[in-house]
């Protein structure tokens, strides 16, 4: 099993596989742009930044052929023309291609109105990858690093935020609270996962915490952004402040890149 989606790991029948902090990086670089060709000079940018290298070529090929003796087998990374390599994972073996694939069949589902599967679908994908607010330890800044991670991380977002929505729709707010808390901790100025917060508790008949919700959001877009909240919050106050219920679901949220 090997894992990009946070901590850079490897994994056989006894256990992680131990690597350097070198081969862990060159494999995340490798596993994060899989069946496509890194070359020499694109794994230098992104491992060592282009320093400290005497001989650079040399220096990747001595990690690559450490790294394909700890991992079997060693057709994982192959060499693919005279100075590139390329990570080949089984199908199913790395959690980025799990993750992408369950992002798929999740939008599937949502456009066949499937929502109870749709449900389970994402919560899985989420269970594959727990904590994105680590970010990706490993891997480095550089441009192609940065657009990828980036992208998998919207994706993760908005596959929790579609999850959120779904709970409301199906009347799990109660289970959906905690999560949603959590959500508004790690995103102090993100109005939408606020107003999931505010309906959930609305919902919950737990209006004075719903207004109290409403007035940390309306603080913390005020000191960080200098702005306000939207309607949907300010909708969502009203309904609140009259001890009422909303009247509409939450609006749908898509899956980028995959819907």
């Amino acid at each position: 099993m090997l894992r990009v989606l946070g901590p850079v790991e490897a994994h056989n029948e006894q256990g992680q596989i131990k690597l350097s902090s070198r081969e862990t990086s060159v494999l995340g670089v490798l596993l994060l742009h899989a069946n496509a060709p890194c070359s020499v000079d694109m794994l230098i940018r992104d491992v060592w930044d282009d320093h400290g290298l005497v001989d650079p070529g040399n220096t990747v090929r001595q990690v690559i052929s450490s790294l394909r003796q700890k991992l079997r087998p060693d057709s994982l990374i192959v060499t693919a023309g005279t100075r590139a390599y390329k990570a080949t994972p089984p199908p199913g073996d790395l959690d980025m291609h799990r993750f992408e694939a369950l992002l798929s069949t999740a939008a599937t589902l949502a456009g066949a109105g499937q929502r109870d599967q749709e449900v389970k679908v994402l919560e899985d994908i989420l269970a594959l990858w727990p904590n994105p607010h680590l970010g990706f330890p490993d891997l480095g800044d550089s441009l192609a690093v940065l657009t990828k991670t980036e992208q998998l991380t919207e994706q993760r977002h908005a596959a929790e935020t579609r999850l959120m929505d779904l709970y409301l729709a199906l009347g799990c707010h109660d289970k959906a609270l905690p999560m949603m808390r959590a959500r508004c901790v790690a995103n102090p100025v993100c109005e939408r996962a606020w107003a999931q917060l505010v309906r959930g508790l609305i919902l919950c008949r737990r209006h004075g915490e719903a207004i109290e919700a409403y007035h940390k959001v309306r603080g913390a877009l005020a000191n960080l952004l200098g702005a306000y909240p939207g309607p949907e919050l300010q909708t969502l106050l009203n309904c609140a402040m009259d001890g009422g219920t909303p009247d509409t679901e939450p609006p749908p949220t898509s899956l980028p890149g995959v819907a």
